[in-house]
């Protein structure tokens, strides 16, 4: 039971970071605070997508 209460938070936890990643600009636009953390996290998703790294969770 537990195993799938975490299976089902890193779902939600992915799906959070993807909510964030991509409309993120429009936050930024509007917050410019948000910046210093959506920079990192643009950065992530691009190395990820187009360099061929491996996910962490996908080992």
């Amino acid at each position: 039971m537990i195993y799938r209460m975490l299976a089902d938070l890193i779902v939600m936890l992915h799906l959070l970071f993807i909510i964030f990643a991509l409309p993120g600009v429009a936050l930024v636009l509007w917050r410019t605070c948000i910046l210093f953390v959506h920079i990192p996290a643009a950065l992530w998703i691009v190395m990820i997508s187009f360099k061929g790294l491996k996910h962490t969770l996908a080992l």
